[in-house]
């Protein structure tokens, strides 16, 4: 067989022992092949982990954003409740005429 025999088994493998002769080459490239797939798969594991961080930072804004607002109208509401209630002490409509300074009595002066 020689030389070209030898090179045709170790090609094709040794069929009569169920063998195949894998070549360094072979190996190096499976081992590339894992290890892109691993980096691909270690990737895609920290791009995960990122949108979750980022999902819960939006989150975390938009309580904040509710929180705020409701804050606002509440803010709003007691400035308007007290503009109302000064409005009404300046009101001298519903005062009772016995305590308006003309109808004090002079003992009281």
């Amino acid at each position: 067989e020689g030389e070209s025999g030898k090179i045709s088994k170790k090609i094709r493998g040794n069929v009569d022992s169920g063998e195949q002769d894998v070549s360094a080459d072979d190996i190096d490239q499976s081992d590339t092949e894992k290890d892109i797939t691993s980096h691909k798969i270690d990737f895609h594991k920290q791009l995960q982990k990122e949108l979750k961080q980022y999902k819960q930072q939006n989150q975390d804004l938009m309580q904040r954003r509710n929180n705020v607002s409701k804050s606002l109208v509440a803010l709003h509401e007691l400035y308007e409740t007290g503009l109302d209630g000064i409005s009404r002490m300046n009101d001298l409509r519903f005062v009772p005429d016995n305590v308006m300074p003309d109808k004090i009595p002079v003992e009281l002066k």
